[in-house]
């Protein structure tokens, strides 16, 4: 692990820990696997002021005008409303977007494997391999300068790729890195995604093994809600 890592909820020498902690920057991204706390740590952020924003915003926007992709949603999911031939409590198939539509897409892309599927397959195999790697991160990054121009200060909270770890950085923003367990389980999980012993569901996930060893600091989400807002309130001053 070459990152600085911050142990939850011990943050006393979080300051001691960042190079640039004594830049100001109104710019941070979020790298992590899913369901780490990245949109949570964000949230310490957006709380004081921060403007939320996603390379996958753009991506949703453009999801939401499919028609025809239907997507099998499990057993026991409630909708908020019946969606075509599914039932209420899920157990059939439904179309992409009434799902969408019914649950929001962050619980649909949690409890509906297949939303989550078709935003990696519509993103990254289908937009980035056939328009270039970087029309995703060349959208987004204008939109974020147009915002840092206005005064915002921006939190991006999916980082998942090389070029938009180094937009983060060229914007003078800094990367934290969010991994849920202890430093133990990340020094473990780091070796064996070095020998492509963990089974990650796509390459966004499993490059992001790559930029949690890059980031300017990882905070190891293993105490409270309140702790890793602290931990990123202190880094980022």
């Amino acid at each position: 692990m070459t990152a600085p890592v911050i142990m939850m909820p011990d943050t006393d020498a979080v300051p001691a820990l960042i190079d640039r902690r004594d830049v100001p920057t109104s710019l941070v991204g979020f790298v992590g696997l899913k369901r780490s706390g990245k949109d949570t740590a964000a949230q310490g952020l957006i709380a004081r002021g921060w403007k939320r924003m996603a390379f996958a915003d753009p991506l949703k926007e453009m999801s939401m005008n499919l028609r025809g992709v239907w997507v099998e949603v499990p057993e026991g999911i409630h909708l908020a409303h019946a969606v075509g031939g599914t039932p209420r409590y899920g157990g059939g198939f439904a179309k992409y977007h009434e799902v969408v539509d019914a649950l929001g897409m962050e619980k649909a892309k949690d409890l509906v494997p297949d939303v989550r599927t078709v935003l990696q397959t519509l993103g990254t195999d289908c937009v980035r391999g056939t328009l270039g790697e970087r029309t995703w991160t060349d959208l987004t990054g204008q939109r974020v300068q147009e915002e840092l121009a206005r005064g915002e200060a921006v939190a991006l909270t999916d980082v998942r790729f090389d070029e938009e770890f180094t937009l983060v950085h060229d914007l003078g923003g800094i990367v934290i890195g969010v991994w849920r367990g202890d430093q133990d389980s990340l020094d473990r999980a780091l070796v064996d995604a070095s020998v492509g012993a963990l089974g990650a569901d796509h390459v966004s996930e499993t490059n992001a093994y790559n930029l949690l060893q890059r980031a300017d600091v990882v905070i190891c989400n293993c105490g409270s809600v309140s702790d890793l807002h602290r931990a990123v309130r202190d880094i980022v001053g």
